[in-house]
């Protein structure tokens, strides 16, 4: 008798364009079911299955499966014929995917570097939430990132070792004296501990580096922006992580500490003003050994 497979697969994400993770499934020599990713980006996705409607066919991980996806292609699940003897299978699912590692663990109190090129006189100030902006009072006292701001025009580097994840710097900012805009171009960098670094309020076209490379703190990302803007020449620098509640994943804030003058560690609460640096230990802190022998040779 002809074995059948029914497969039915609906993904839903939020992201335009291209699916970053498309899931596959073939079938083995005994009639399992195994399901591959492929991941088209340069960074980890977390990956949610969920099972509906299964025939003759049992999931390895439950019927909520949640899969961190490297780069390329993998295996993600096995569904186990239940019965070997009877020929006919079904299976349904859904998927969401969001970037990033739900199951990396942040490291506690890591020093990033402000978002500026050395040798800048800058001040930091943590940044409102656009609820407080809306309605024109103090509603909303959550952490949502820092801001940055100088006399001129600078050069803005990398705070971190990580990844470029997501590039969008195409945009003309309009107005006068504009306090805030969702379509800021920014550019975000993955960290290998899960944390994302997005930093915003760019030069449109000023990007000095594309989406899968490997960047070090201080290394030039492009030029700042925001002569229109209320509060000046700035940028703005916000971190993030994946969560898991139950079986959602989301991204979440998260505050970190920043490199002060004099190498002080902050956590910035109120304006301060920052004389920003660039030493030597802190550039070669996350990189491998390959990656300080070909610093060391520059």
């Amino acid at each position: 008798m002809k074995i059948r497979l029914l497969v039915s697969a609906l993904f839903l994400i939020t992201i335009q364009g291209i699916a970053q993770v498309t899931l596959k499934s073939e079938r083995d020599s005994d009639g399992n079911v195994l399901i591959y990713a492929d991941n088209t980006t340069p960074i980890p996705y977390t990956v949610t299955i969920k099972y509906q409607n299964l025939q003759n066919l049992v999931p390895n991980g439950g019927m909520t499966t949640i899969k961190v996806v490297s780069p390329g292609r993998s295996q993600i699940a096995r569904l186990k014929k239940e019965n070997p003897t009877q020929a006919s299978t079904n299976l349904n699912y859904t998927y969401t995917y969001r970037g990033g590692d739900v199951k990396a663990q942040p490291i506690e109190d890591f020093i990033y570097l402000p978002p500026v090129k050395s040798g800048e006189k800058i001040k930091s100030t943590p940044m409102t939430h656009i609820e407080n902006t809306l309605r024109n009072e103090q509603v909303n006292d959550s952490y949502v990132g820092l801001s940055f701001t100088f006399d001129e025009p600078t050069t803005i580097c990398a705070p971190r070792k990580g990844i470029v994840s997501e590039i969008k710097i195409d945009e003309e900012i309009k107005g006068n004296s504009v306090h805030y805009n969702s379509l800021d171009n920014y550019i975000e960098i993955y960290h290998e501990d899960g944390v994302f670094s997005r930093i915003m309020v760019l030069k449109p076209g000023s990007a000095k580096v594309k989406v899968g490379d490997t960047v070090f703190p201080g290394d030039a990302l492009a030029e700042s922006a925001g002569e229109n803007y209320r509060t000046g020449p700035h940028v703005r620098m916000v971190q993030s992580k994946l969560v898991k509640t139950d079986d959602l994943i989301t991204r979440s804030y998260t505050e970190v500490s920043i490199r002060g003058t004099d190498g002080v560690p902050i956590q910035v609460k109120d304006r301060i003003e920052i004389l920003v640096e660039h030493p030597e230990e802190i550039i070669l802190l996350e990189m491998t050994k390959k990656e300080k022998k070909k610093y060391m040779l520059k």
